[in-house]
């Protein structure tokens, strides 16, 4: 676990949406309780039933939040990416994780320790609607997460993955076709879509046999958009 210098950490914490408009004052009171951490691939940051001791802010890389049944059959709940945050809501729960934490590459993450955060809605109470917002948006992706699962069919679980996925990369609409790469592997989206590996590789067949696009790899080559969009 690397320790910076604070102003090192505040100018990391400004570019942050949580503490964008916070005071030098704000930064420099947060930062003394934040810890930038580097972790490698695979590497588990934190199992379920542990106590984070805080909530973590990506700064590069992606991290993935998974539960295992007990026939270790693996649930992906989310996975965040740079400029999100997680583990927010532990901080005031005062409970166990009930997942596990694991990075799917190489990262770059911020630690806010959860005293810290607490010390700061005492001292400032407007920081606590910045982490409102930020729990309001995982339980509006949670919601959604939970209606795809259960009233979606795969192909509709997979064509809202790569339109939301397009998105996110800001590709342009309006110059086909277009090239999309997948941020992980497809055994890790087929997990987090709910979905058998297999079911999520015949679900790209089926969509590539309509000549909607073509895969290579995590390479994914979209031809008609518009008509790919009616399959959601």
């Amino acid at each position: 676990m690397a320790i910076l210098t604070e102003e090192n950490i505040m100018a990391l914490l400004a570019a942050t949406p949580l503490c964008s408009s916070l005071t030098p004052k704000q930064l420099s009171y947060l930062a003394s309780g934040t810890r930038l951490t580097h972790t490698k691939s695979g590497q588990v940051l934190h199992r379920k039933g542990e106590f984070p001791g805080g909530f973590y802010y990506v700064i590069s890389g992606q991290v993935k939040l998974s539960v295992f049944s007990n026939k270790g059959t693996e649930k992906i709940i989310d996975v965040m990416r740079t400029g999100q945050t997680f583990g927010e809501a532990l901080v005031f729960l005062h409970k166990p994780l009930p997942l596990n934490i694991e990075s799917l590459s190489a990262c770059q993450l911020l630690k806010i320790n959860d005293h810290t955060i607490i010390n700061a809605i005492k001292l400032w109470p407007d920081f606590s609607l910045h982490l409102l917002a930020g729990l309001s948006q995982h339980l509006h992706h949670l919601v959604a997460d939970l209606e795809s699962c259960c009233l979606q069919s795969a192909t509709q679980r997979v064509v809202n993955y790569l339109l939301v996925e397009m998105q996110l990369a800001g590709l342009d609409e309006h110059q086909m076709p277009l090239h999309l790469n997948l941020s992980t592997s497809k055994t890790t989206i087929a997990a987090q879509l709910n979905l058998s590996p297999e079911t999520f590789s015949r679900t790209l067949k089926s969509l590539a046999e309509k000549n909607l696009l073509t895969c290579q790899g995590r390479g994914i080559e979209i031809h008609d958009l518009a008509t790919l969009r009616l399959q959601h």
